[in-house]
């Protein structure tokens, strides 16, 4: 069994949750829209205790919806063992304009006016990167 370990250090832009109209002035996907390579964006969520549960809920009912948005290569998240508020985002997208499209898109307006209340200050955070090759087993 191969495990593999990354780690990143990155600077992250922070949303100004829960009003995600606002927040796309501070967030910088809006400079990759002319990208046309395959984009990575990766979002840390840190939630509200209170609310955990109730994010998992909503992320998993999305999932789907997620992957299936044009230019969609995969969409993942995962909760950190060691402290369950916190959850990365995984996206892999085939260029900038299918990030702009997906940030801009109802459903994710919507997403962020259901859950924006139970992001801890300061989340969530947002960067995206030129995909490098892919890792395969």
């Amino acid at each position: 069994m191969k495990t593999f370990l990354t780690l990143s250090f990155v600077v992250l832009t922070s949303f100004s949750a829960p009003v995600m109209s606002q927040s796309f002035k501070n967030s910088n996907y809006q400079n990759y829209e002319q990208e046309q390579e395959k984009l990575t964006q990766v979002a840390m969520a840190k939630i509200k205790p209170e609310h955990v549960e109730d994010f998992k809920r909503i992320v998993n009912g999305l999932l789907s919806k997620m992957r299936a948005q044009p230019g969609n290569i995969s969409y993942n998240y995962s909760q950190n063992q060691e402290d369950p508020t916190e959850f990365i985002f995984n996206e892999h997208w085939i260029n900038g304009v299918s990030i702009k499209n997906h940030m801009e898109s109802a459903m994710v307006q919507n997403f962020f006016g259901q859950v924006g209340s139970f992001f801890e200050e300061g989340f969530p955070q947002l960067i995206i990167m030129k995909d490098q090759g892919s890792h395969e087993n």
